[in-house]
């Protein structure tokens, strides 16, 4: 799969022992969805992931599918940056 990169970049900061993760992309949002499901198997998260996969296969907009990784990464309690540019 070849994800459109997001136009802004997301950094998420997460439970997991790194805390913190660069989103570029609807195919890494997926990766991180799937990687932190345990605990999070809200109909938000359900959507985001669907969101993230249908915009890596082209047939999403990528920004729709971001909107929808926030949506379901907030409600699970994680921060998101969203105001950075070229890392």
């Amino acid at each position: 799969m070849s994800s459109l990169p997001f136009v802004v970049p997301l950094v998420v900061f997460s439970t997991m022992p790194s805390g913190v993760c660069l989103i570029n992309n609807a195919d890494e949002a997926w990766s991180f969805l799937i990687a932190h499901w345990a605990g999070n198997e809200t109909a938000e998260w359900k959507i985001a992931l669907n969101s993230c996969q249908l915009a890596d296969l082209g047939l999403l907009a990528s920004k729709q599918a971001r909107a929808n990784f926030v949506t379901a990464v907030r409600l699970a309690g994680m921060q998101v940056d969203q105001s950075h540019y070229n890392f």
